[in-house]
């Protein structure tokens, strides 16, 4: 799970979490869905470093791809432009 600030845009939160996946690898994608069960549809360059990402975010794999939970914490992290 990572804790974002749901009332930064969209484009705040999709940087913070590249920021956080980027310690794990080569980012392939991120989506971002901000609705009643928010989270993250990463995909790493290979599927070692998005198994990685998933077990330490407590996410879960489908294919080659992690699902993580996004949780609402206002001010969680702030984004330096």
């Amino acid at each position: 799970m990572l804790n974002v600030d749901f009332d930064e845009g969209r484009y705040e939160i999709v940087q913070l979490v590249t920021r956080y996946c980027v310690a794990y690898g080569n980012i392939k994608s991120i989506r971002i869905f901000i609705e009643s069960n928010s989270m993250a549809v990463i995909e790493m360059a290979t599927e070692e470093q998005t198994e990685k990402l998933a077990a330490r975010l407590g996410g879960r794999m489908v294919g080659d791809t992690a699902f993580v939970e996004l949780k609402h914490l206002p001010m969680a992290y702030k984004v330096e432009t």
